[in-house]
């Protein structure tokens, strides 16, 4: 008799990190569901998008203008002030524009999620680096954690990053989970640049666990608990699912 497969949602990152690993060794018990999600700067899902098109529309108008003024201005003696407006602009329309793509791009990732979690049944969501982030982010709008929702297994999510980049709030300082045992969020104590406040969970309720390890999550004892968390957190489910 074939064993049924429980299902389980990854949102990956900019390199695989430790999912291979979990992948393989739960091969014959999960089935694993990974859909391409936006992830700037990597790939051209999150170019995709009516806002990148707007982005570069604003940006082609203002270097045009730009272009007219300075060619106005060089017959006056506002060149160089008008050159320094010029620059400061353009950053801040280019940092304003970075903002805004990272921002849909996470909302797109979680809208791609929650159309699979709508047609699986399923046990965990796993996110690991920037889909750890956008697992971070379902936390606080209350999609995933909760009592009669898939439970949530977070590596090394970079939402001190993502919320520098796009100009928000750090969802670790925000999120309050009330069932503790079905969100764990694991970071590593040398990975410095891209999860630099792990602390920040501290007053989350999650089951915070700080491994001896770097981003990528290598050591064989991280990939080992990693592994025996989202077993447990599978048994969990199933258990409820068959009482």
């Amino acid at each position: 008799m074939n064993q049924k497969l429980t299902s389980i949602l990854v949102l990956g990152g900019w390199s695989p990190g430790p999912l291979n690993h979990l992948k393989y060794c739960l091969r014959r018990r999960c089935l694993f569901l990974e859909p391409s999600i936006p992830m700037p700067p990597v790939g051209c899902l999150w170019l995709l998008d009516w806002t990148v098109l707007a982005i570069v529309i604003v940006v082609a108008l203002e270097l045009w203008g730009f272009h007219r003024l300075i060619l106005f201005s060089s017959r006056t003696a506002f060149l160089v002030p008008t050159l320094i407006v010029i620059v400061i602009l353009l950053i801040l329309t280019l940092r304003l524009s970075v903002a805004l793509v990272v921002r849909k791009s996470i909302s797109k990732a979680i809208n791609i999620a929650m159309n699979h979690m709508e047609r699986n049944n399923i046990a965990v969501i796993v996110g690991f680096s920037w889909g750890g982030g956008v697992v971070a982010e379902m936390l606080v709008r209350g999609i995933v954690g909760g009592a009669d929702q898939s439970a949530a297994l977070l590596i090394a999510p970079t939402t001190a990053l993502i919320s520098r980049i796009s100009m928000g709030r750090d969802p670790a300082s925000i999120v309050r989970v009330e069932e503790r045992l079905r969100v764990h969020v694991f970071h590593g104590n040398y990975d410095r640049f891209f999860c630099p406040h792990a602390d920040r969970w501290a007053h989350s309720g999650v089951s915070f666990h700080l491994c001896e390890d770097n981003h990528t999550f290598l050591s064989q004892y991280s990939r080992h608990t990693l592994k025996e968390t989202l077993i447990n957190l599978v048994e969990t489910h199933n258990h409820n699912d068959n009482s």
